[in-house]
């Protein structure tokens, strides 16, 4: 079992690499706890998103959360007019 999780894992460094040289992994780090780590990476959609993650090897390994991102003046722009409106202006 160790050499097949070895060769999986080797497997999955190279599916992740090739998917930075291709720019959909814009950013990747490991927990310095070693707890696991985590990525910012770019999909057309959200099926997209989930074939690049279920592609890795190690996937059935892994457990993956995904947070969309907005960019920040769109969120304050809202949550600004939202609290205007609730305090009546």
């Amino acid at each position: 079992m160790d050499k097949v999780a070895l060769n999986l894992l080797k497997a999955s460094d190279e599916y992740t690499e090739k998917l930075v040289k291709d720019g959909i992994i814009k950013e990747l780090w490991a927990y310095s706890d070693g707890s696991g780590g985590g990525c910012i990476g770019e999909a057309d959609s959200p099926e997209a998103g989930y074939k690049y993650m279920m592609g890795n090897p190690y996937s059935p390994f892994l457990e993956y959360q995904v947070v969309p991102l907005i960019e920040f003046k769109l969120a304050s722009d809202v949550a600004k007019n939202t609290l205007q409106k609730m305090i009546g202006g």
